[in-house]
């Protein structure tokens, strides 16, 4: 996973092509795998993050998850950001409903407009196989 941090993605419409900016991980399931892989990355660019329904908005604020020999919260350890999923899905369902913009006559593409490869299935399935 860490080298899709570093892949550079084609567009569908031309224009430079993207990187992920941040990449966010569930930490539900094989949590410590999880933790260990965030530990290795940029904090900028990685995050754990767990559903949490009870979260007033789409992301809550992070509490420091790793404990020190004194027992104390270790400050520049890993984070959990809580991710209200009710509220995300809603969010993702109206970005998918987006029109796509006509760039030929000048139209802006809209904030939250989900871009996906043709091959993002085979991508993310690959990777989920070999990762953990």
């Amino acid at each position: 996973m860490a080298r899709l941090l570093d892949e550079d993605f084609p567009t569908d419409y031309g224009g430079t092509p993207m990187r992920i900016r941040r990449m966010a991980i569930d930490s539900g399931f094989n949590t410590m795998a999880v933790y260990d892989f965030v530990r290795m990355q940029q904090r900028s660019r990685v995050m754990a993050v767990k559903g949490e329904s009870k979260v007033p908005s789409v992301i809550g604020l992070p509490s420091l998850i790793e404990i020190g020999p004194q027992g104390k919260r270790i400050r520049y350890g890993i984070r959990l950001w809580p991710v209200n999923t009710n509220i995300a899905k809603e969010e993702l369902y109206r970005w998918l409903r987006g029109a796509v913009p006509d760039t030929t006559r000048g139209e802006k593409w809209p904030t939250g407009f989900c871009h996906f490869l043709n091959t993002a299935r085979n991508i993310s399935s690959s990777y989920a196989r070999s990762s953990w």
